[in-house]
């Protein structure tokens, strides 16, 4: 019998099985392609970024209760997890207008007042109303309704302080929600020592420098020795910034009523009557009472074994706070012969404005000593080493090589004394540097 066609050999069968793999590859990778580009163009129609506008729609929280049908916390939990959905994945807030941040505000007071113990909600909506709408006051007002419900607790108050101080810049408010934050019973230590940052850069000076004999006090008390060596140093300091806070006050008002005019010196200042009966912290003093309490003598000093911190506080408090008159001396040496403030000669008109602001136009010498030494001296050297390098020779005069002008001089004298045979400048006031 002859057959009708040929047995299949193995390589037809191979060549056949290629070509369905083949035929079935090609229809994948079709539709494949097709997908990814339908897809690609979606995405480029709605765009990378798009507000999840409908979560944030929910009820007046009046009816709160009523929608919750008895499952309050379920469904705040449920509508915080979608917040964090919406608020932290690919979302965006550009433009924001005012009917947005209503919703915004429904939305987490709806959530609130379903759970007034959701402290996470509170966060969350001070962040998004605050750093994304710019809505400081209604951040605040929905972490007040938080510390109403939650006042055993210190987070909410801090975070309205923060608010308050670093986007509002209102100390008033800032100081209020800070103490409110320092009476919760679980507000941290690192918290509390906030109030001194905030009393002394609203300018309530003595209030920043009681704060820290307090603390000081406290570490006695604990012999935490850490904290009595920050407090040390907060000491010499702080009464540093309040000296250059009266003497650039009394220099400000100087100048108003002068036509913007320097008095040339402190001297010239006081002479003037600028310097009379302000406030100052005597630091000596202060500190000749602190050693005397450190040293182990706190019996003999106070009389009493059963003073507490409270007591030495008001003690020295009374002591070392009062008026004065005239310049007052640093606190890194009493002897005005090898310290003491005084007017800056160095700045340019250019600079003038701004350094004033910085409260950096009148310093000390032992400031003066530490600036040279580490930053000015350094910069001036270095470009005259620059200029001998690419011509050989040293400039006549420091200037030379500051094409740009030389604005960076020796602050007490405005001025160098430099050597052009062998480049060496040297400051007039510190000729050790």
């Amino acid at each position: 019998m002859i057959p009708l066609s040929e047995p299949e050999t193995p390589m037809g069968r191979l060549r056949r099985r290629f070509l369905k793999w083949a035929a079935f590859g090609a229809l994948f990778a079709a539709l494949a392609t097709g997908a990814i580009g339908m897809q690609r163009a979606r995405l480029r129609e709605i765009g990378f970024y798009r507000p999840y506008i409908d979560s944030l729609n929910v009820p007046r929280k009046e009816y709160a209760k009523s929608v919750a049908l008895g499952y309050d916390t379920i469904l705040a939990d449920f509508l915080y997890m979608r917040a964090i959905q919406a608020f932290g994945g690919q979302w965006k807030l550009a433009g924001a207008t005012d009917e947005m941040m209503h919703r915004f505000r429904r939305y987490f007071d709806f959530m609130t007042e379903l759970d007034p113990t959701l402290l996470s909600a509170y966060r969350l909506g001070s962040l998004v109303l605050s750093e994304e709408g710019h809505d400081y006051l209604g951040a605040i007002d929905l972490l007040k309704k938080g510390w109403f419900a939650n006042p055993d607790k210190y987070r909410l108050p801090y975070l309205a302080f923060y608010t308050s101080w670093y986007s509002l810049k209102n100390d008033k408010m800032a100081r209020l929600w800070l103490n409110r934050a320092v009476r919760s019973a679980d507000c941290p230590e690192w918290v509390r020592r906030q109030q001194t940052i905030v009393d002394r850069e609203s300018g309530h000076r003595r209030a920043a420098m009681e704060r820290w004999i307090w603390e000081y006090l406290n570490g006695l008390d604990t012999r935490d020795e850490n904290i009595r060596r920050t407090a040390r140093m907060h000491f010499q300091d702080d009464t540093d910034e309040w000296n250059r806070d009266v003497l650039h006050k009394a220099l400000a008002r100087y100048m108003e009523d002068h036509d913007n005019r320097t008095p040339g010196s402190l001297e010239a200042l006081d002479a003037a009557g600028y310097l009379k009966d302000y406030e100052s912290c005597d630091y000596y003093k202060m500190m000749k009472l602190i050693d005397s309490i450190d040293l182990g003598g706190q019996q003999e000093w106070i009389g009493s074994p059963s003073h507490r911190a409270i007591d030495l506080l008001g003690t020295i408090s009374e002591a070392v706070f009062a008026k004065r008159s005239g310049i007052p001396p640093t606190p890194f040496d009493p002897d005005p012969a090898r310290d003491r403030y005084y007017l800056r000669r160095d700045l340019t008109p250019d600079l003038s404005s701004t350094v004033f602001e910085a409260q950096q136009v009148v310093v000390s010498f032992t400031y003066t000593r530490d600036f040279l030494k580490q930053a000015l001296l350094p910069a001036v050297r270095a470009r005259m080493n620059e200029f001998f390098s690419a011509n050989w020779r040293y400039p006549f005069w420091p200037a030379e090589a500051f094409p740009e002008g030389l604005k960076i001089l020796d602050p007490p004298t405005g001025t160098w004394n430099y050597d052009p045979l062998t480049g060496r400048v040297a400051s007039p006031t510190f000729p050790d540097l």
